[in-house]
């Protein structure tokens, strides 16, 4: 086991605050049709528990091993594109 804190706190820099944001969006997104298109009940919010908690273990992955494409305001740049 690494004696790594894994409980540290990470700071983004402006590209991983980007990535975030793209993930937030895309699920509050699948959040609104989820309350729009199923009736209350368990397994709804049981759907809505699940989407925050992927959406928390993306955030992790940024935090831990950064992103395939490096996003940038106004939208992604695959690695290795120039401007």
């Amino acid at each position: 086991m690494s004696t790594e804190n894994p409980f540290k706190s990470v700071k983004f820099d402006e590209a991983q605050v980007c990535a975030s944001d793209v993930i937030r969006e895309k699920a509050s997104a699948l959040l609104r049709e989820i309350d729009l298109v199923l009736l209350d009940s368990r397994e709804r919010s049981l759907a809505k528990t699940k989407l925050e908690e992927c959406v928390m273990w993306a955030n992790r992955s940024i935090a831990v091993a950064g992103t395939r494409v490096e996003y940038r305001i106004g939208g992604a740049v695959r690695a290795g594109d120039s401007d």
